[in-house]
């Protein structure tokens, strides 16, 4: 726009997240970030110094989309839900309705919220997908807010769901089977044999041909699990020592 904002915010909660869904024309940011909040100060929602700043960067929205949901803390999206409303308000937002349905960060003309809460959830926080009554009533360290609520209910009441079946992240034919087997497998209702066997005959050693190219010797390898890096290292070790010629030593640390 004229004013050198775009008119749409695209947010996930991590930095890593931001980073792997951005390109040259539409950049991502963290919640924290769009919403001029330092992480450790959630509980501090009014904009104080941050106002004008937030003012230019969220009144002229007309698009918000916020990815991988099942990531991000209750708190956090109570956070994200105040604040917009905060500062929107020139717009008409009541501060008593920013959780409200149909008033969700200060009344945004369009909310796309994509994610799967069957996925990775948040570390040591409660989830947009946690059931908050069996937790609360359950007691313990963790304690269930107002806010927690809030937050849950505000997402939880946007009736659109647009529910994606397929996928082209597999190039196979069975790893969605796969998937779907583990997702949809029970204690009384386990994963059936059949795709257990196909999850058995998966192994690292039908690809071997790409772990000869160019691109994964010489290139760099990231993981999101400890599992897949763990063993990313010890095959990358053993091929880095073949082509240095080099002994390789493996020894078990001591703790």
């Amino acid at each position: 726009g004229k004013d050198g904002e775009d008119r749409y915010l695209i947010t996930t909660f991590s930095h890593a997240q931001s980073d792997a869904i951005s390109n040259e024309k539409h950049k991502a940011t963290t919640a924290h970030a769009a919403c001029s909040c330092r992480v450790a100060s959630n509980k501090d929602l009014g904009l104080k110094t941050k106002e004008q700043e937030m003012k230019k960067r969220w009144m002229c929205k007309l698009l918000l989309i916020q990815d991988e949901i099942s990531l991000v803390p209750c708190l956090v999206e109570n956070m994200m839900l105040y604040r917009s409303m905060r500062a929107r308000q020139d717009l008409g937002v009541k501060p008593e309705e920013y959780a409200s349905p149909l008033c969700l960060f200060g009344r945004m003309p369009i909310v796309l919220i994509a994610g799967d809460f069957m996925q990775i959830r948040p570390a040591n926080e409660l989830s947009l997908g946690d059931d908050l009554q069996a937790i609360a009533e359950k007691g313990g360290k963790r304690q269930v807010l107002a806010e927690h609520f809030g937050a849950r209910d505000a997402i939880m009441s946007i009736h659109t769901v647009i529910h994606l079946k397929k996928t082209n992240g597999f190039k196979d034919t069975d790893l969605p089977q796969i998937t779907a087997g583990m997702r949809s497998a029970r204690p009384d209702k386990p994963i059936p044999d059949e795709l257990l066997d196909k999850l058995r005959q998966r192994r690292i050693e039908i690809c071997q041909q790409e772990l000869d190219d160019h691109l994964f010797r010489h290139g760099h390898v990231l993981g999101m699990y400890w599992e897949n890096i763990a063993r990313s290292m010890a095959e990358r070790a053993h091929r880095d020592a073949r082509e240095l010629d080099v002994p390789l030593y493996c020894l078990q640390a001591a703790d």
